[in-house]
């Protein structure tokens, strides 16, 4: 799921693409969050300031299509990266919602509720990036050894 790839990567392990645009088969692999840390551009705790999806209707959790979701955040706390406390960035996702994926279904507009630990790599607008939960304690205990 994209929105709480905390610290995993999905690898397709047999890509079989039919017309829909599904996936036949998908395999999560943790990374280390020494990794994740590394190949980010950007790692901040940042809080949504607003969520816009598109079309609107594509958060409905039976939603089936293309969307795309925009969050405006406010970094609150940086570890790496440009982005310091007060700096505001947007992430920008445009993907395909379903039901039926082998990887978990994204829900737009879902990550863009609470206040979360943001992986970004990449330039803003970020399309690519990872949210984990203030409960992942042990992103915390990471980032506060390399803080």
């Amino acid at each position: 799921a994209l929105g709480v790839m905390t610290k995993f990567l999905a690898l397709p392990i047999l890509l079989l693409t039919t017309a829909s645009g599904t996936s036949a088969a998908c395999s999560l692999t943790e990374v280390p969050m020494k990794v994740t840390f590394r190949e980010a551009t950007a790692v901040v705790l940042a809080t949504p300031l607003s969520v816009t999806v598109l079309p609107s209707n594509a958060a409905d959790p039976l939603y089936e299509g293309q969307a795309t979701e925009t969050i405006h955040w406010k970094t609150l706390v940086s570890w790496k990266g440009r982005y310091r406390a007060g700096v505001e960035f947007k992430t920008v996702v445009t993907a395909s919602v379903s039901r039926n994926d082998s990887c978990g279904s994204w829900q737009p507009g879902k990550r863009g509720v609470e206040t979360q630990l943001v992986f970004l790599h990449g330039n803003e607008p970020f399309d690519y990036f990872y949210t984990s939960p203030l409960s992942d304690y042990e992103a915390f205990k990471y980032l506060e050894r390399v803080r």
